[in-house]
């Protein structure tokens, strides 16, 4: 998920759903773990991220992001799906855009 939000540029939310994912992770007491091969593109993701932001502005991101819940989280994302991005395109279309957002 954090890949595809910085593809469409929204790098401050990709590092607060990496934080909020991190932060549940540490309360339920599961381990970071990727999937074969995903070591790699997670590694990237971070490292473009930090490039992009600075490590200021990603530590404070990742700060705010372990503060929200992952329905919090969750809840953003959503949110970010339903706004025009670069070009005037929707991510998400308007007739699937959840309660409470505005449809592009």
């Amino acid at each position: 998920m954090a890949g595809v939000l910085m593809a469409i540029e929204r790098l401050q939310l990709a590092v607060r759903v990496l934080g909020s994912a991190q932060a549940f992770r540490s309360e339920v007491g599961v381990p970071f773990k990727t999937r074969r091969g995903r070591q790699a593109t997670y590694d990237r993701t971070v490292a473009g991220l930090l490039e992009l932001l600075g490590r200021q502005t990603y530590a404070a991101a990742w700060s705010e992001g372990s503060k929200l819940s992952i329905d919090q989280a969750v809840a953003e994302v959503l949110a970010t799906w339903a706004e025009p991005i670069a070009g005037g395109h929707c991510v998400l279309p308007a007739h699937r855009a959840q309660p409470g957002t505005k449809p592009c």
